[in-house]
Parts: structure tokens; sequence; C-alpha cells
């Protein structure tokens, strides 16, 4: 009688060798293909957020590097604010070797970063001026502070601005230069700062007839308001700081206002423009 094992065959499968071991291999390669390339990203996630040619979160291309040394500030409470004075490498023996000759041979600039920016914005804004010509270059120290949601947060800045201003003033007159007159330049933020910082110096006791400005560049300056700009006394205070300073169109320094056009999602270039009448440049 046939059974069930009738005509069964035995020995090597007719298909030839298992094919486990190959698929076993290939696994294996994939998954260390995939683990590498997760290192890989990995890595290159965390060369671009805080490589060398970055610095403290900034998202600026730090191609400079600069030395800096922190200015007291007097007339003040106490605050958590800096003013920095900045010395990019190649310029720091010249002035250590005679800071009042330095001093008298360089003019002020000050930088004002803006929303939740950072002092370390103006390092290669300082390194390229200064490789054209002897410049001195300060810059305010917010702490990254949101100045953009609430004026309380503008006025505190442009209170140590102008109290910053009055200080430059002071090591000028110090070094016997009083006639180098200031240079201010505010990017975004940083320009309502610096107006309000100059509509307070000629309404207080900081001495606003003893500082000289020279002239004023806004980078991406909302000097027309901005649709985001919900807190009511922050457009206020826009408002009030460029009717005061610019009155007349002999009050209120030369100043050049830079849009970044179509590249600028937040500050549309209908509003970082000047107003009518203003002397400078748009």
């Amino acid at each position: 009688a046939l059974g069930p094992n009738a005509g069964a065959t035995h020995g090597p499968s007719p298909r030839g060798p298992s094919l486990a071991p190959v698929a076993m291999a290939a696994a294996s390669a994939a998954a260390l293909a995939t683990e590498l390339a997760a290192v890989l990203i990995a890595g290159l996630g965390g060369f671009v957020a805080f490589g060398p040619y970055q610095d403290d979160g900034t998202w600026n291309l730090m191609r400079n590097r600069a030395m800096s040394e922190e200015v007291h500030v007097p007339r003040l409470p106490p605050t958590h604010f800096q003013l920095r004075e900045l010395m990019p490498m190649g310029l720091s023996k010249e002035r250590e070797r005679d800071l009042r000759a330095w001093r008298r041979k360089a003019p002020p600039v000050l930088f004002l970063h803006g929303h939740c920016g950072k002092w370390l914005q103006a390092i290669n804004l300082a390194a390229y001026v200064t490789e054209q010509r002897p410049v001195a270059f300060f810059a305010a120290d917010f702490h990254a502070s949101a100045s953009a949601l609430h004026a309380s947060i503008v006025e505190q800045q442009a209170t140590f601005a102008a109290a910053a201003m009055a200080r430059i003033a002071e090591l000028y007159a110090e070094a016997g230069a009083p006639e180098l007159a200031l240079t201010i330049v505010g990017h975004s933020m940083g320009g309502v700062v610096a107006l309000e910082a100059l509509r307070l110096l000629s309404h207080s006791e900081f001495g606003h007839s003893k500082i000289k400005v020279a002239g004023m560049f806004l980078v991406s300056t909302p000097l027309l308001g901005h649709p985001l700009m919900f807190d009511q006394g922050l457009r206020s205070l826009s408002v009030r700081a460029r009717h005061e300073l610019w009155s007349e169109p002999s009050r209120g320094p030369w100043t050049v206002v830079i849009a970044a056009g179509e590249t600028d999602p937040l500050v549309p270039s209908e509003v970082a423009a000047l107003p009518h009448g203003v002397a400078g440049a748009s």
C-alpha cells in the first residue's frame, strides 16, 4: 500500500543551498549603514548648530574673532545689561599700548541688537570696518531680551543705551577727543531702542548736549510700525520716539535705513523705511 511518504526522496534539496546566510549578511549590512547614517546626520546637525563658524547660537556666520572688555556704565540701578568694547584680533595690541592715543584716532560705534539678539552679532561688522579704518566698536548686551513683545523691555533697553552713549562720550572726553562723534548701528528692534534712547537723552540728566551723534544705521528696523506689534504701548512708544526725534527736519542725526527686502520674512520693506522729510537715506 502506498503510505504518506511513498515516493519521498532523501538528500539535498533540488533548489540548491539555503539563502538564509546571505539574507542575514544583507540585513546586517543594512543595519550598519543605517547606524552610520544616523551618526553622520547627528554630527552634521551638531556642526550646523554649534560649529566653529558660529558662536553662542547667534546663527551668524562667525568668520572673525575678537576680544571684549566690559565697560562700566554708572548712574544706573543694578541691571544685568552690559556694555562691551570689541577689539578685533590684530588691533587689540595697538589699543593696549596707548588707550588714549587709540581713542583719539578711532571714532566710536555703538551696536544695539534686536529682539532676542546677541551682542556677538557685531563681531563680523567690527572686524570688517576696522580693516578699513580705526574704529572703536561698542556693543550693548541685552542678554537676548524679547524686546518685540512689550514696551517695558524697550524702555529698559533704551534707558541703558542712553546711559551707555553718555559713558562713551565721557571716555572720549577723558581721552582728549570730545569732538569724535558716535555712530549708532541698530538691528531690527535695536533701531527702535536707539530712537527711544536719543529721545530720553534730550529730556534727561545724561547731558545730551555733550553727546555728539554723527549718524545712525538702522538695519531691518520697523520704523513705521509692524503688523505683529500687538502691544499698544510698544506702538505708542515707537510713534512718540519718531515724532519727538524727527519733529523738525533739522533734528535728529543723519539716518540710513537698510531693508532686507524679500529675503526678510519678519520685517517688510514697507515698514523698514525712513519717514518722509527726515534727513537721511532709505
